[in-house]
């Protein structure tokens, strides 16, 4: 349609014609009907609404495990590496307060040694890397679980027992 006739029928100078009404009156009549949501297909939406929803709580979960798994696993080996130098400095103040004389400011002062040995075993000791060991384990154990959720495999399980 030419340029100039468009106007006119803007205008409404000039008729259109009956497949140009026709189309016009199809656009009109899907504009004005309102969508109907069939109750089944608003349930479907808000369930994978919910997946969706619970699927990123889940994804943000798993990153935040991971992110606290690795952390525990680098104080774990800080702990184990302090631990190590501990029971050598242990050793090696045995061994000296065994060659020592009784009595001398070198017992007294191996004395004081044995003493803060004796408290970093408390910090590093085999007790605090067991309780370590044990929330890295629940960590893995949660981290393995929740990949197994995202990944499709018991989340399927998990919507269809409803």
């Amino acid at each position: 349609m030419p340029k100039g006739t468009f106007s006119l029928y803007e205008l409404g100078m000039r008729n259109l014609n009956s497949r140009q009404l026709a189309t016009i009156a199809d656009i009109e009549s899907l504009l004005q009907e309102e969508q109907i949501i069939e109750p089944t297909a608003a349930i479907s939406i808000s369930a994978d609404q919910l997946q969706a929803a619970m699927l990123k709580k889940m994804g943000q979960r798993l990153e935040k495990v991971s992110f606290e798994c690795i952390k525990l696993n680098r104080k774990l080996r800080e702990l184990q590496n302090n631990h190590i130098k501990n029971q050598r400095l242990w050793a090696l103040i045995t061994n000296l307060k065994a060659k020592a004389p009784a009595g001398t400011r070198l017992m007294a002062y191996l004395g004081l040694l044995e003493l803060e040995c004796l408290e970093k075993s408390e910090r590093f000791g085999l007790d605090k890397q067991t309780e370590l060991t044990f929330k890295i384990a629940l960590l893995a154990q949660e981290e393995k679980l929740l990949q197994e959720i995202i990944s499709g495999n018991g989340l399927k399980e998990t919507v269809s027992n409803r």
